[in-house]
Order: C-alpha cells, then sequence, then structure tokens
C-alpha cells in the first residue's frame, strides 16, 4: 500500500463541504456541526465488536478513563484504538492532542502505520471528510543513524560515538573549539554550519548508501582540523537555526523507512529529524521504553508523557514483563568508583579552586542545603560502596573459577544476591551502611547531594573550562540509587549484584574489571505502583491485546485498580467466525517439561539420579511423532512453537528427515531478518516454521489467507525458576496474592497467554 504525500490544496482555514458535513481544511474538525468517529474509519462498517469497542473507548476517553480490551484475533483491534484515539485528539471538547500508540512488537508497529496509511488514503481521495493525519514512528538511534546503518558504528556503540561527535559539531558551528570549521565564525553560526557540510561534501569520494538511498557523504565521520564532526548533523543545525525543514513532516506519516532514506539522501540526521516530528505529530507509534523506561523518557520522549496524550497499550499481556526491568533501577560499579572522583574535584574547588571555580562552586553550594561535610560524607559512602561490591564480586570469580585469573574468565552472566531471594531481610549493602553509622537522613538526602555535586561541575566545566553541555553525572547517578534503595521495600523489590562480559577487553581498567562490569540492580518484582504512577500522567488510553484474561488479575498486576478518580472500563470480545470453521486438538503427552526433556543437545550423565535418561528419550521420541503426524497430514503450512529457540533448533534438525516439507527454523534476529524468513515461509509450495514460544512470530503476525493451515504449541514457555530473581520474583507473588495463586499470577498466566497468542496465529 502506497501513500500520497502531496500537501493539501490549501492551508488556510476556510470552510469547505465533504460528505454533507462542514470541516476545516486545516485538518481540524472545530467548526464541525456534525461530527462521529466514522469520520476517520476508512472502510464501510467496522465488524460489530470493533463498532462496540470503538464507542467504549471514546466514552471512557471523554472522562479521562482507561480501558482494558480483550479482543480475539479478527476483532480489529488496531484500527479501533487508532480511530478512537483520533477522534478524541481531534474533538475540540477534549484536551487530547496527540495518539501515542506503544508496542512490545515491530510487526505489530507496522499494522498501526499500515491502518494509519489507510485512513490517510481514504482522507486524500475523499472518502473521508478530513484531512490526513500527521504521524511517525519512533525507533532507536541505532535503527537510524547513517554510520550505523552503513557499518561504519556497531549498533551498541551509537550513542557512544554519536554523543561526542555531536558536541563537536555543535561547537565548531558555535566557534567554541579551537581550529573551528572550515568557514568558522561565531557571528553566523548557519554560514559555520554549511561550510562543514560543503567540507564534508568536498572530502567524499565514495558516498555511503543507506537503505538504498546515496547520501552525499562518506560513511565514516568526517574530520576539520583535525575534530571529527557529524555531516548531517551538521546540516540539521544549519536548518534548525535558519528555522528551516530538513523533510517534509506534515501531512504524512513518518516512517522509519522514508525517514532514513529521505534524510540521507538530503543529508540530514534522521534521529534528530524524527525527534522534531515527533513533537507535532497527531499519531506516534513507538515501543514500550518511550512511554515506560525513565532514561528514554528523560533524554527524549518526555513531551509524550502528559495529560494531553491518549495512550494505546498494545500487546498489554506484554506490558508488565517488559516494563518490569525499565522501571527497575541500577548502575555500575565504575558510577560508584567515578562519583568518588566526583566529590573529590568538587572538595578541591571548594578549598582552593582557581580561575572563578571556588566561587561558582560555594555560590551553587550555599543556595542549596548541602554542606561541604555531606559531600565528604556521600564521598566515603560511594566508595565504602564501590568497595562491597568488589570484595563480592572478588569472590565470587573466586569461588566459581578457582583455576581462572584476572581478566580472563569464561564466564556467562552472573548473579550475586544480596539477600536470600526467598526471604526479605535487610540487603548486604543496607546492612553495612546501618553497621558503618550512615543514618536514614543520609540515605534520604543522597539524590539531592548528587544532584548538587553535578551542578556544582556542570557549571565549572561550562563556565571555567568551556566544555558544553553537562558531561557525565556519576554522583548524580549514584545518589539517585542510593536513595531509591532506601525507599524500595525488601518483599517487592530484590538487591542483586549482576557480573556481565564486556565482551572485549578494555585497557582503561585493571584486574576483572577490563574483561567484566559490575552491575548493581534494584529489580522491581511487581511494578503495579510504579506503572500506576505513569499510567496517571497521561490523559487516558485503552490496554488491549488477544489474551488478557483473567481480567481483574490483569487490572491488579498491572495497578490500574489505583487510578481510583479514573474510570477503568473492560470490554471482551470473542471471535468472530463460523464455529464450523475452527477446530482445537489436544495431544495426550506426557508434559513437555525441563524434567521430562532435559537439554536437547546436553543430555544428562547416566549417573545422574535426578534425570531418567530413558524417559527423556521416550518423551522426545513421541513428540517429535507428534509434530512429524502434523507436518504431514496438513495441507499447507504449518508453524510449530516450542519453549525456545533451543528447542526449535532440535526440531529442525530431528524432522528433516521425517517431513518432505521445506523446514524454516527461526531465532533471535533483526526485524529485518525475521521480515525475510516471513516471506520466505509465505512464498512457493507448503513449509514448517519452527519458532520459539517467546518470540516474535507468535505475537503481532497476522498470516493471512492461506497463509498458515495450523499452528501446534509444544509444551508452556514458564520462565525457568532457578536464578536468584525468578525466586524473589516468586517470594514477591506469594506475599502479594497468596502461596496458593504466586505461581500461576507470576508464571503460569503469563506462559498460557503467550501459548494462546501462538495458537491464534492460525486464525
Amino acid at each position: 500500500m502506497t501513500e500520497d504525500y502531496s500537501p493539501s490544496p490549501s492551508s488556510d482555514p476556510t470552510e469547505s463541504t465533504l460528505a454533507g458535513r462542514r470541516v476545516l481544511t486545516d485538518g481540524g474538525f472545530g467548526a464541525q456541526t456534525s461530527y462521529d468517529w466514522q469520520d476517520i474509519f476508512p472502510f464501510g462498517a467496522p465488524y460489530p465488536n470493533q463498532e462496540d469497542g470503538i464507542k467504549k473507548i471514546i466514552n471512557n476517553g471523554q472522562k479521562n478513563g482507561y480501558t482494558v480490551i480483550e479482543g480475539a484475533c479478527g476483532t480489529g483491534k488496531t484500527l479501533m484504538a487508532l480511530t478512537a484515539g483520533i477522534k478524541l485528539v481531534r474533538d475540540s471538547d477534549t484536551d487530547y492532542s496527540r495518539v501515542v500508540a506503544l508496542t512490545s512488537v515491530k510487526q505489530q508497529m507496522a499494522a498501526f502505520e499500515e491502518d494509519l496509511k489507510t485512513i490517510n488514503e481514504a482522507a486524500r481521495d475523499g472518502t473521508l471528510p478530513i484531512n490526513p493525519v500527521e504521524g511517525v514512528s519512533l525507533v532507536g538511534k541505532a535503527d537510524v543513524c547513517p554510520y550505523s546503518q552503513a557499518g561504519a558504528f556497531d549498533s551498541g556503540e551509537v550513542y557512544e560515538r554519536c554523543n561526542p561527535l555531536r558536541e563537536t559539531t555543535r561547537d565548531l558551528i558555535h566557534g567554541d573549539r579551537d581550529g573551528g570549521s572550515p568557514t568558522r565564525t561565531k557571528s553566523n553560526p548557519v554560514a559555520a554550519a554549511m561550510g562543514l557540510v560543503s567540507h564534508a561534501k568536498q572530502e567524499t569520494n565514495d558516498p555511503a548508501v543507506v537503505d538504498g538511498a546515496a547520501g552525499p557523504f562518506s560513511e565514516r565521520p568526517n574530520e576539520a582540523a583535525g575534530n571529527s564532526y557529524c555531516p548531517y548533523y551538521a546540516q540539521y543545525l544549519g536548518d534548525d537555526i535558519a528555522d528551516e525543514d530538513s523533510i517534509p513532516t506534515s501531512n504524512r506519516l513518518l516512517t522509519r523507512d522514508r525517514l532514513v532514506r529521505e534524510a540521507v539522501e538530503y543529508g540530514t540526521c534522521p534521529h534528530t529529524t524524527m525527534r522534531d516530528a515527533m513533537y507535532d505529530a497527531e499519531v506516534v507509534i513507538g515501543n514500550y521504553q518511550h512511554g515506560f523506561a525513565p532514561q528514554t523518557i528523560d533524554t527524549f520522549s518526555e513531551p509524550l508523557v502528559d495529560e494531553e496524550t491518549f495512550l494505546i497499550i498494545d500487546e498489554a499481556h506484554m506490558l508488565i514483563e517488559e516494563v518490569r526491568e525499565q522501571l527497575s533501577t541500577s548502575t555500575t560499579h565504575t558510577t560508584f568508583v567515578e562519583a568518588a572522583d566526583e566529590c573529590q574535584q568538587v572538595l578541591t574547588w571548594l578549598s582552593h579552586g582557581a580561575d572563578g571555580s571556588h566561587s561558582i562552586a560555594q555560590n551553587i553550594l550555599d543556595k542549596s542545603e548541602i554542606t561541604r561535610n555531606d559531600i565528604s560524607e556521600f564521598q566515603d559512602f560511594v566508595n565504602g560502596v564501590a568497595d562491597v561490591i568488589s570484595n563480592k564480586v572478588k569472590a565470587k570469580l573466586a569461588n566459581e573459577f578457582p583455576d581462572e585469573s584476572a581478566p580472563y574468565f569464561d564466564i556467562y552472566d552472573t548473579e550475586i544476591p544480596l539477600r536470600p531471594p526467598k526471604e526479605p531481610q535487610t540487603d548486604d549493602i543496607t546492612r553495612w551502611g546501618n553497621k558503618e553509622g550512615y543514618n536514614k537522613e543520609f540515605w534520604k538526602k543522597a539524590q539531592t547531594i548528587g544532584e548538587v555535586i553535578a551542578e556544582i561541575k556542570g557549571t565549572v566545566k561550562r563556565e571555567v573550562e568551556g566544555k558544553t553541555g553537562n558531561g557525565t553525572k556519576y554522583a548524580e547517578s549514584a545518589g539517585k540509587l542510593i536513595s531509591e534503595w532506601h525507599h524500595a521495600d525488601n518483599t517487592q523489590h530484590f538487591r542483586e549484584i549482576r557480573i556481565v562480559d564486556r565482551g572485549t577487553l578494555n585497557d582503561e581498567f585493571r584486574g576483572w574489571k577490563q574483561t567484566l562490569k559490575a552491575e548493581i540492580w534494584i529489580n522491581n518484582c511487581i511494578p503495579a505502583s510504579e506503572l500506576a504512577n505513569q499510567l496517571d500522567k497521561y490523559g487516558g488510553g485503552v490496554l488491549m491485546s488477544a489474551t488478557l484474561a483473567p481480567l481483574d488479575v490483569y487490572i491488579g498486576n498491572t495497578g490500574l485498580h489505583y487510578l481510583t478518580e479514573r474510570p477503568v472500563e473492560q470490554g471482551v470480545y470473542g471471535l468472530n467466525f463460523p464455529k464450523e470453521n475452527r477446530e482445537s486438538l489436544a495431544v495426550d503427552l506426557p508434559a513437555f517439561t525441563w524434567k521430562n526433556r532435559h537439554d536437547p543437545f546436553n543430555p544428562p550423565d547416566e549417573d545422574d539420579d535426578e534425570y531418567d535418561l530413558d524417559r527423556i528419550t521416550e518423551v522426545r521420541k513421541q513428540y517429535l511423532e507428534a509434530m512429524a503426524d502434523i507436518c504431514r497430514t496438513t495441507p499447507g503450512n504449518v508453524l510449530i512453537c516450542l519453549p525456545s529457540y533451543k528447542e526449535a533448533r532440535w526440531a529442525e534438525e530431528e524432522l528433516a528427515s521425517r517431513t518432505d516439507k521445506e523446514i524454516l527454523c527461526d531465532e533471535s534476529s533483526s526485524n529485518e531478518d525475521t521480515k525475510d524468513l516471513k516471506q520466505r515461509f509465505f512464498d512457493g509450495p507448503p513449509k514448517v516454521l519452527l519458532t520459539s514460544l517467546r518470540g516474535t512470530l507468535t505475537e503481532g503476525v497476522d498470516y493471512s489467507g492461506d497463509r498458515l493451515a495450523a499452528a501446534a504449541v509444544v509444551g508452556v514457555p514458564i520462565v525457568s525458576l532457578a536464578g536468584d530473581r525468578t525466586q524473589a520474583l516468586l517470594a514477591a507473588y506469594e506475599d502479594e496474592f497468596g502461596d496458593q495463586v504466586g505461581f500461576r499470577y507470576a508464571f503460569a498466566v503469563p506462559a498460557v497467554r503467550k501459548a494462546r497468542k501462538a495458537l491464534g496465529r492460525v486464525i
């Protein structure tokens, strides 16, 4: 489906008549005498359930409420929510100015894009009496950065590489860096920006090609007077200062592909262009991080989080699992070490700083409630915490790797619990702090101390040393974690250290830190109150999925029951398809549990009393025969969903000789790879597609028409309970909901929801 992005014939707010309704040609609905949601719905008539859902969402949204909808496959939930949301945004009687649609599945982002394109095409050809809806899809910087897409940057280092380039580019344009741009002039930053752009074009012999689009610059950053800079960002800044648009965004949907192609061809920064488009868009499509991850919100999507946003949460059964870690708090051992150094630097300025640093530091301190003694105490504390973390990591490594020494350890990500996972006791760091005499007032004040240190450091760096920006704020990060450490309880929060392999050798450090990182975490096991606080910041919304039941449990787990000032409505819509077109079968086999199947590629030792090797072999044989029967007897494509990608690989090897159909095996991969795999599955003769029940092919993907004849679910994807985090999670749920149902709410219900989603693909 294509979309014509030609501008509207007139931008004057003069009245015109379409389909018997009086509208404004500037895209608004304010002058309409008759207005309803049918003005937005792009098809002749909705399904009955779809119409009921649209009305329910609108009515509750007008009261700033949340609607929880379980709608079976075929309900048309995406278009239902978009229609209702756009109606609320264009209704002058509401305070909504945008719809923000969030999903955990990239394929579902595409579904929102397609429905919005359909609405806009109907608006352009006169079928609908509205002007097109302006929209943008938000993706990560690595997905749009020309250098990342061209292969010059690894995706994991984009932010690390991009931020210094941007800072240097700003300095060169504004004349704040010696050597300057090729045409540096403080009085004309636009000319300086264009000078950098021209210089980059002249230096480019082999222009980069990104997503088929040829840009004006090379695939690596350029240099001016020994300084690496980004010409894409220079072009953006030049246009921004001159108040010109780099690429058009009005009356159109700016998808990731279109954004990258047009921005690269023009030579401007796609990421900042995407951010600017977000400010004015009526529909913003993104992932859960844009609405719930504190760091993403603070640095990028904060303008979306307010009462003017109507929030759509798609695939809402994934919300708790997806945001649990985002609403947890973490930092690194390095943060505490560097925070101590920042304290020393500030204390030095306060004692005998030169070049104005002393007066700046003292003035900021005098205006705050913090004293020099507070900073000294904070320095001692962060030094002490760093020592506690380091000692625990060394002890863990010595115990688990007695024959290995720093810096190399053959390690997989490892947990060090700071309290027994099943027992909500005081954690080791709190116990250490209490023993050292740090009282409650210090823990509470730590965040403020860190913020004052960051303000002093940033101000001195800018005003004395001529640096731009605020730099890294280690003390502020450490102080924030310390204060949250104090406020978080021991039942619903689990504190631990995670040892993570860096994946490379970092010579900036010594010992174990050359190859390993130590992260300190406050894991939020039941984020209901935090979710409620975040949801309360929006104007209202809808949470929807095909698998939310039981709804009362879902509402409790997501914290919606805390929003006592807002109406929370429910809607449940079953299948629209005739019963004669449905068939569900259950195969009577032993449970496909870990004890019955074990690792497919590493069977247990014969002398391991916990496992019966003969039983495991027999269970796997029975499942292979069942899967082979399904493949042989189904006249069409077959989707087989197993508990993990490893199990999918095992089935691929074993089924190859048991069926004549081509076998495709999914794995954890990029969105583009997944799209290619789907297309291979759809094209040509019938095939078998093997995937994980926790993968993306089981959610948000429509296998329309004859693309899928059967979907088989093998086992139930219950998360392993072997880790400390999962044990703490189970204990938190048992404490909250009772021993009898804690496991069900924490693990069984989410696993069954995933199985239901997978079975729904055949519909």
